[in-house]
């Protein structure tokens, strides 16, 4: 219980506001074989359970471009969630893009380190 409450204080001290600590915001484009995904303000371990429940609802086939250009904060789980949800999606060849990483400092040099908004 600690570590979680250490674990918001943390995001919440690198711009994380708590109405987005718990509901995933983001905003979806859809054309004939491809969806964009804007992800916006925070994209952390808690609010993951909203984001799959998005994610999981794609049709396969499609072209996913996914922009993290709106997003002020992406903490590790996160990356790691679009990392499994990327290679299982790609299984049947679809197509999964993560755009706009480098928009953001990197809190260690750790392939999933934690992602703040420059």
């Amino acid at each position: 219980m600690i570590g979680i409450c250490v674990k918001f204080l943390f995001h919440m001290f690198n711009g994380v506001k708590i109405n987005n600590l718990f509901i995933a915001k983001l905003e979806t484009l859809q054309t004939a074989d491809s969806i964009e995904i804007y992800i916006k303000e925070a994209a952390i371990f808690i609010n993951i359970i909203s984001f799959n429940n998005v994610f999981q609802n794609i049709p396969r086939g499609k072209t996913i471009l996914i922009h993290l250009n709106k997003a002020i904060f992406i903490d590790s789980s996160f990356q790691e969630f679009l990392h499994h949800y990327k290679t299982n999606y790609e299984q049947d060849g679809s197509e999964v893009k993560i755009l706009e990483k480098e928009e953001f400092r990197k809190l260690s040099e750790h392939e999933m380190s934690i992602l703040i908004h420059k």
